[in-house]
């Protein structure tokens, strides 16, 4: 298929109501519960879904976006939702995901973005030893390996390109 940013908006747009149906009001030993230490409960998922929306994708496009010198991402820390939520309900969650997700979807479509800046690359250029195939890929290809294996490990298709520009997620959170 190929790639079309106003499809993966429509799933972008529609993933906050999915969780809602699926995970409002439910049990809070539904909502917290995990599998084991460092596994997700749907609260942590969602926490970490507003840690994406806050400081991930769109910081990440703005980097690639302006092209600078420097274009190094700041580390994503993975369970900064932890520390952050400990006091909130799943459902005050949900309702934050619903916003910023909302925000950043409009921010996203006030930039018009085109078919050059969907491919320009995200990080400086530099030698790459090794694989070609695993050196770094632009605004429609960011590249983070273990993040789109976990997030295929959940059953998630990704696109490079939507992934990018969707979230540097993936057109189907």
């Amino acid at each position: 298929m190929q790639f079309n940013l106003a499809l993966c908006v429509e799933v972008l747009e529609r993933t906050p109501a999915a969780l809602r149906a699926l995970l409002r009001d439910i049990d809070t030993k539904l909502a917290r519960g995990t599998e084991g230490p460092d596994t997700f409960s749907p609260f942590d998922n969602i926490g970490h879904l507003i840690d994406g929306e806050e400081t991930d994708w769109m910081p990440r496009a703005r980097i690639i976006l302006a092209q600078g010198a420097n274009r190094r991402f700041e580390p994503y820390d993975r369970f900064r939702h932890r520390a952050r939520n400990v006091t909130r309900t799943l459902d005050s969650l949900l309702d934050e995901f619903a916003r910023l997700r909302a925000e950043n979807l409009r921010v996203l479509e006030s930039w018009h973005l085109t078919d050059a800046q969907l491919d320009l690359p995200d990080r400086a250029p530099e030698p790459w030893r090794g694989d070609p195939a695993a050196a770094p890929r632009g605004l429609g290809g960011a590249r983070s390996g273990a993040h789109r294996a976990g997030r295929a490990r959940n059953g998630e298709a990704v696109s490079r390109r939507c992934r990018a520009v969707g979230a540097l997620l993936t057109c189907f959170d």
